[in-house]
């Protein structure tokens, strides 16, 4: 998942903090800003993780005296130096933010499509959403987020046991482990997101980088004991979160590779050279099984909607659908042609191959005597 490239620019971001911290050298000030443009690239937690590295350098910065020598002058004097601090931060990622909203304005028509589409998170949670009372919601949470905050509790009693828990530092940790984490469950607290166990797990990269600096700064005569602790807190989280993964509901919405591998086996097999029209959103794990993409027509081509208008027209000879469940639902193949759901007395369109799994594929071929085209279509879907 994104959330492996998201680690890396948020360990990258934190450890030029701390860089920053250590040596006051403004280049990691602005380095660890185009980190958190490239983290937001990759996932939109860059803009509530982007507040917490904001307040951790406002926190140093008016704690610091390393910082207060370069202050000449009263409290407004160092917000002000915050504040021309603040500007190289965030501005990298205030250009990506921009930019973003542009590339969704110019390509798809909707600056905001990436927060309404089909394929948003506030779009598919409509057909995820699970009734529970708040109480049984707040204990998902934090079942979820037990196994990645070992680490940060074993840097807060490393705090208390040296006498550094009421210091700058232990206000930034635990600010960096809750923005990303708060902001997810403040979304799932309010209905809107699933909240997948994953979007929970910042806090381990977050709190293991810090960990790193926590021994380094500690004493020589704890700092065998730091590494032992972390290294035992590490492994505790891994158990944990391995035997909590396996008793959780999503741990289950899996289709196994075996399952993909088949289908896309077939269809380059049995189907090639005729052209497959298929939507990425809900068949990226059959994608991912597929090294010849010839013939497969996919969401990214740019005559998708004139394929899904008019297959007969785009000379289509197949269509793969999911069975429409759920977020499934959203597929824009099943939504066009929702009568395609393993019914085979469909008109037009006759079922070849039913893929049992998981998730259930059919496979359709278009029959081009019956004539189906975008006026069939329109006709139906009313």
């Amino acid at each position: 998942m994104s959330e492996s490239l998201s680690f890396f620019f948020v360990i990258l971001t934190i450890y030029l903090i701390m860089w920053w911290m250590k040596t006051g050298k403004p280049f990691y000030i602005s380095a660890s800003g185009w980190a958190m443009f490239f983290l937001f690239l990759t996932r939109y937690e860059a803009i509530p993780f982007s507040v917490g590295v904001w307040l951790v350098v406002f926190a140093y910065i008016w704690r610091s005296k390393r910082e207060s020598i370069y202050v000449l002058g009263n409290r407004w004097e160092k917000l002000h130096y915050v504040e021309a601090t603040s500007f190289i931060l965030v501005m990298p990622l205030l250009f990506g933010i921009a930019a973003w909203i542009l590339y969704n304005a110019v390509i798809m028509g909707d600056p905001f499509y990436f927060l309404n589409s089909a394929y948003s998170n506030s779009t598919q949670v409509q057909f995820v959403q699970q009734t529970a009372t708040f109480a049984e919601t707040v204990f998902d949470l934090f079942r979820k987020t037990a196994p990645f905050i070992v680490v940060y509790i074993f840097i807060l009693l490393l705090r208390l046991f040296s006498g550094r828990i009421f210091t700058v530092g232990t206000l930034c940790i635990s600010l960096l482990v809750v923005c990303i984490w708060g902001f997810h469950a403040f979304l799932l607290l309010r209905g809107g997101t699933y909240g997948w166990m994953r979007f929970f797990s910042y806090p381990l990269p977050i709190s293991t980088i810090w960990l790193a600096y926590e021994i380094y700064v500690a004493r020589r005569t704890v700092r065998k004991a730091a590494v032992w602790g972390g290294f035992a807190a590490l492994l505790i989280t891994c158990a944990v979160a391995q035997a909590l993964h396996l008793t959780m509901e999503d741990s289950d919405d899996w289709q196994s590779v075996e399952d993909y591998q088949e289908i896309a086996f077939y269809l380059k097999e049995n189907i090639n050279p005729d052209k497959v029209l298929m939507d990425s959103f809900a068949t990226s794990g059959i994608l991912l099984q597929i090294q010849d993409f010839e013939g497969i027509i996919i969401t990214c081509d740019p005559d998708f909607d004139s394929y899904l208008e008019d297959p007969i027209r785009m000379e289509v000879g197949y269509v793969l659908i999911p069975q429409a469940s759920g977020v499934v639902s959203l597929d824009a193949v099943v939504s066009a042609y929702p009568q395609l759901n393993g019914d085979e007395s469909v008109e037009g369109f006759n079922l070849v191959k039913e893929f049992d799994g998981i998730t259930t594929y059919y496979l359709y071929k278009i029959d081009y005597d019956s004539g189906v085209n975008a006026k069939w279509r329109s006709e139906t879907t009313d």
